[in-house]
């Protein structure tokens, strides 16, 4: 064995990946045409929200190829590499901590570098998510006259999407993870990733996804939970790669990062990140969503730069 495979076996079995045995198959769910949130039971629906994780049919006239080409190609393409950063989660990314190199950018500034398939495809990952907040928000019925302000715009549409594309290199060998344990920063994050390594906390014991084509999955992130604390934001990671170039395409629905867009009718508010007083019926706690954002990358990425 050479000494970068040697290296990146090394740095497998500090993750315990090389001892996983176990495997989750997580609940189906589908949106109808009427834009419900549909799963075979209730109770597929409850484990959905306890594990933190589900997948969801991928509409048909979704062509998924067009993201799929751009997280493969987009490290080899000036055009990109050359991007460097608007901010700290804004442009082409590279990590201290994580082997993926990341192109990433908020809905506003898609136009700036996404080719119109793949804006296609972020807008369309976007509806399911937007959806998929709704139909929670409403199963445990929270009061929709607050949702705008609960969610930072999210139920809405007007949150911050990020539509971010991650390719994880084996040959970036000088990294501890592929991507460490973490949960997510927004509300819901759609995923397209088919090729196997995402591995989430259940029960206390770290398992592998089981991934299939025509799906995406689906999770929550921290603020959902704050929100609604019966909701998982689970723990997932991705190993260091060490065989093949691994990518996937995530389009996340976070708080709205400064203030609201002037056609959502809330242009001076201030987006938040709330914890809901089911009690009270009360929103607490509110922290800025660019505050949130800046101490979640941190955590995560720690430092980060262009290229």
């Amino acid at each position: 064995m050479d000494a970068q495979k040697c290296l990146a076996f090394i740095f497998t079995i500090m993750t315990g990946t090389a001892a996983l045995g176990m495997s989750y198959h997580m609940k189906t769910a589908e949106i109808r045409d009427d834009g419900k949130l549909v799963f075979a039971s209730d109770a597929d629906f409850d484990e959905a929200l306890a594990v933190g994780f589900f997948r969801v049919k991928r509409p048909s006239e979704i062509d998924i190829s067009k993201s799929r080409d751009f997280a493969h190609s987009f490290t080899q393409d000036k055009k990109y590499t050359e991007f460097g950063m608007l901010d700290f989660v804004n442009g082409y990314l590279l990590s201290e901590k994580s082997q993926s190199v990341r192109f990433c950018l908020e809905r506003d500034n898609w136009d700036r570098a996404y080719p119109a398939p793949v804006k296609t495809v972020g807008h369309q990952m976007a509806e399911i998510g937007v959806k998929i907040l709704g139909a929670i928000l409403r199963k445990f019925e929270l009061p929709e006259d607050i949702w705008f302000n609960a969610t930072a715009g999210c139920s809405a549409g007007e949150g911050s999407f990020f539509l971010v594309f991650n390719h994880y290199d084996p040959k970036i060998i000088d990294k501890p993870h592929g991507l460490d344990a973490h949960t997510d920063w927004g509300y819901i994050t759609v995923l397209d990733a088919v090729e196997e390594g995402l591995e989430v906390k259940i029960n206390g014991e770290w398992q592998k996804l089981v991934t299939e084509d025509g799906f995406f999955i689906i999770n929550f992130g921290e603020p959902l939970h704050r929100l609604l604390p019966m909701v998982s934001a689970s723990l997932h990671r991705v190993p260091t790669q060490t065989k093949k170039i691994r990518t996937s395409t995530v389009l996340f629905l976070d708080p709205r990062m400064g203030k609201f867009r002037a056609d959502s009718g809330h242009k001076d508010e201030v987006a938040r990140v709330w914890d809901w007083d089911a009690s009270s019926r009360e929103l607490k706690n509110g922290q800025t969503s660019e505050e949130y954002a800046k101490a979640m990358s941190q955590r995560l990425y720690g430092t980060v730069k262009g290229n």
